[in-house]
């Protein structure tokens, strides 16, 4: 998992454009000045297209924490 973690901040690091060192296992959006609505709905987005998943207004929040990102990169 901790492999996945990685993949995740990495990942959100790059979509949001900021410092991987700047996030952790339990960043999640609004704790970081970059991860704000924007930049989640970005996130959000490539997540879509990169991952091939659909993402609603139902699971909207639920990626909204490093986490929980790190599932869908299994």
């Amino acid at each position: 998992m901790e492999d996945n973690i990685n993949k995740a901040i990495d990942y959100v690091a790059k979509i949001i454009e900021c410092d991987k060192t700047e996030l952790c296992k339990e960043s999640k959006m609004h704790s970081h000045h970059k991860w704000d609505s924007l930049g989640h709905l970005l996130l959000m987005v490539k997540l879509e297209e990169d991952y091939n998943i659909e993402i609603n207004d139902e699971t909207i929040n639920k990626y909204s924490e490093i986490s929980n990102i790190a599932k869908i990169l299994t």
